[in-house]
């Protein structure tokens, strides 16, 4: 039997822009998606919207979070074996020194990269979880103080002035909350760390702290505008024995 014949293939070519012509547009790249959704796409696992703070870092420490351990720790033995020989010999070669400071770097490079995004997408939305609990807990407390306010009035068959607006400081509360579980969760992640590092090197080297440091970094700077704007001074001591006592100490 004869082959049947194939049908010839279209290329398909760029068609050529003719001189003075406008230039046919391009489509923009996607911008990230914010909220939830960006918090996903940067490597957190999308928590559901009424999720409390503990929720939502608990959410961050699922499988996907163990994944960036297993898989390291999969390589560890093998890569531990030449690590001793060239820890072992840069004490006598400058060569070596050098190629083993190139391994320091690139393995903090590279654990930075997986951390950074996932830790930061958790503490925002851990700092965005509670911000909307305060803002439930406000409501309520409005709600019970009109309900009061009417009760009052329909004893008295009189009106009486608003209240002003007092709260009973359960923001002050929330904030310290907020501080002790992201801390909590940075240090857990510290800890993981250090423990990671020895599974592949028997030396401790200066970027290991300057990583830990980097990670800190992480906790601090969605914080610090929250800690500026409390004035209440019960709050700023108990932040005060947070840091100082579980965090420092630890």
């Amino acid at each position: 039997r004869r082959a049947q014949p194939r049908a010839p293939r279209l290329l398909s070519l760029p068609v050529a822009t003719p001189p003075g012509a406008p230039a046919p547009p391009q489509e923009a790249p996607a911008a990230p998606p914010a909220g939830a959704a960006g918090a996903q796409a940067a490597g957190a696992p999308a928590a559901p919207a009424d999720a409390t703070v503990a929720g939502v870092l608990e959410a961050a420490e699922g499988p996907q979070w163990a994944t960036t351990y297993v898989r390291f720790r999969a390589h560890a033995a093998k890569v531990r074996t030449l690590m001793e020989e060239m820890e072992r010999r840069a004490a006598h070669s400058p060569e070596y020194a050098s190629l083993l400071q190139e391994c320091y770097a690139c393995y903090f490079s590279q654990r930075l990269q997986l951390l950074s995004p996932h830790l930061r997408a958790a503490i925002d939305a851990a700092v965005a979880a509670s911000a909307r609990q305060q803002q439930q807990q406000q409501q309520q407390q409005q709600q019970q103080q009109q309900q009061q306010q009417q009760q009052q009035q329909q004893q008295n068959g009189s009106a009486l002035p608003a209240a002003g607006g007092e709260t009973d400081g359960s923001s002050g509360s929330e904030l310290a909350a907020l501080v002790r579980a992201c801390a909590a969760f940075v240090m857990r992640a510290c800890a993981a760390e250090y423990e990671l590092y020895g599974h592949f090197f028997t030396r401790r080297d200066d970027g290991l702290p300057a990583m830990v440091e980097s990670l800190s970094g992480i906790f601090y700077d969605p914080l610090r505008p929250l800690l500026i704007k409390q004035t209440e001074l019960d709050v700023l001591i108990e932040l005060c024995e947070i840091f100082r006592v579980e965090i420092l100490e630890d």
